[in-house]
């Protein structure tokens, strides 16, 4: 009895580290331009979600369009937390009316553009959130980490 309990915690231990495997965890990257930055990559939604609200501070999302688009079907509120999205790989306005109340949105077909976006809407007191999903999930983590590498003051 007492190998068999031991085998399932082993196995629900097991489980727990390939969820988070698969869906990542939020990242800490320090401080640029004033704001925290974080990333995730494969982000959980509902933890995605409790995880702007929570914030101390209103957010920039940096984030895909498919990441959005889940975000607001499972959430809507969320954009009361949301400073600015800046989508990359967006073509199109789709969820343009959810997003009526969110001060500044960009829509845009280039991650490198995205993360210029952000140096020119700095604003004092506001968290950068970079979420990216998929099979260019860690080349888009990639670049995030080299553009926060030529422009954080280390």
């Amino acid at each position: 009895m007492k190998k068999t309990k031991v085998e399932h915690n082993l196995i629900d231990i097991r489980k727990h580290a390939i969820a988070q495997h698969v869906h990542g965890l939020l990242r800490p990257h320090g401080k640029m331009w004033g704001m925290d930055v974080f990333s995730w990559s494969n982000p959980e939604l509902a933890t995605l979600a409790d995880t702007i609200h929570a914030f101390p501070f209103k957010v920039l999302l940096v984030t895909n369009q498919n990441i959005l688009d889940s975000l607001l079907e499972l959430d809507d509120q969320v954009v009361t937390n949301l400073q600015g999205v800046i989508l990359f790989q967006s073509t199109s306005a789709l969820k343009q009316e959810k997003l009526k109340f969110v001060a500044n949105v960009a829509y845009l077909n280039d991650i490198k553009l995205a993360f210029h976006q952000m140096n020119e809407w700095q604003v004092p007191r506001t968290i950068i959130v970079f979420c990216t999903e998929g099979i260019d999930a860690e080349t888009q983590q990639n670049e995030f980490n080299r553009f926060l590498d030529l422009h954080q003051i280390k």
